[in-house]
């Protein structure tokens, strides 16, 4: 989940639009009849998770969730925790 900046000064977290395509990766390999385009995947504390953390798909033009493709979390760290041990 890390990786080194162009410069290699430094580690850092995925970016974002990184881990947009590694929610969408995930939410395909999960469902074969997933359709991937035009979907986004992110990490969210909302009504539609229970007001809980949960890694989630999204229609990008709209933001409309789709789905939720991890359980839910207590924090936010727990949801980042999971999301690496998946994607090793």
């Amino acid at each position: 989940m890390e990786k080194i900046d162009r410069a290699g000064r430094s580690s850092e977290v995925i970016l974002r639009r990184d881990m947009s395509d590694i929610i969408v990766s995930l939410a395909a390999d999960a469902d074969d009849g997933f359709e991937s385009a035009g979907a986004c995947g992110g990490l969210i504390f909302a009504s539609r998770s229970y007001w809980k953390w949960q890694w989630a798909v999204f229609d990008s033009e709209s933001g409309a969730y789709l789905h939720g493709i991890s359980p839910r979390f207590d924090t936010a760290e727990e949801a980042e925790h999971w999301l690496r041990r998946v994607v090793k």
